[in-house]
């Protein structure tokens, strides 16, 4: 068996036209280039005033789902594509309800769903996220009783003091809280 001692011999069989070859070069050079392309785009999150707007034109579809929320304790997610646990019955929620949740996080302008983790404090809305996993950032409403300790008066301008990862809550109404979240 011949061995190859060029990079194009790692892309080649037997055999292979040179065409194919020219291919799985190029695919092999194109690829982590796409990967730091897609994953290196930065869209901001919306501002303050926007989501605080949308929230006023659609209180009645959010305390809906606050409510639908609050009854489903033991579902800890739903979004666009999947619900935690992955089997929603499981969590005594049929595929309708999830059909629901889903109509009305669309409505709402929170596509990236709801999180109601024991965990974290309250039940999330999630209106956008940014980066990977706790690298990254996400905005959205918040229902949370009690109150937080602190509020902000601007999501994007006001950080927290403490280094590391943080969550900032502004008050909209009642138990209602626009919060940023950042990861390290």
């Amino acid at each position: 068996m011949k061995r190859h001692n060029s990079i194009t011999g790692l892309f080649t069989k037997s055999g292979e036209d040179l065409e194919m070859r020219v291919f799985r070069i190029i695919l092999f050079a194109m690829l982590p280039m796409v990967i730091v392309i897609g994953c290196g785009q930065h869209v901001e999150h919306k501002p303050d005033d926007i989501l605080l707007a949308n929230f006023f034109k659609h209180r009645k579809e959010f305390e809906e789902l606050h409510r639908m929320a609050a009854t489903d304790t033991n579902l800890f997610r739903v979004d666009a594509s999947r619900t935690d646990p992955p089997d929603a019955a499981s969590a005594g929620v049929s595929p309708r309800r999830v059909a629901t949740y889903r109509k009305l996080l669309h409505k709402v302008g929170c596509p990236e769903g709801l999180m109601a983790f024991p965990a974290r404090p309250g039940i999330r809305f999630i209106a956008s996220s940014r980066g990977l996993l706790n690298r990254g950032s996400s905005k959205g409403f918040c229902y949370l009783e009690p109150p937080p300790a602190e509020t902000v008066t601007n999501t994007a301008t006001d950080k927290s003091l403490k280094p590391g990862p943080y969550v900032v809550y502004r008050h909209i109404d009642g138990a209602w809280y626009l919060f940023f979240e950042r990861g390290n």
